[in-house]
């Protein structure tokens, strides 16, 4: 019941009902998402660990 109401499927669907693209072009936009997001986990793992001391950096504005 909640895939007849998925927001994604919904505007694919009109998407494509309205020609504004085909389901290939929309095939192609989630097989590259897909591929940035691997890039950038990758990316996540291969980065060293930030420092502790930057932790709360830009989390808080001084005097706030």
């Amino acid at each position: 019941a909640w895939k007849a109401r998925d927001a994604i499927e919904l505007i694919e669907a009109r998407t494509i009902a309205g020609e504004v693209a085909t389901r290939q072009q929309l095939t192609q936009v989630w097989d590259r998402t897909r591929e940035q997001v691997a890039e950038a986990i990758a990316y996540a793992r291969t980065s060293p660990d930030p420092d502790p001391a930057d932790l709360l950096a830009d989390v808080y504005t001084a005097g706030a």
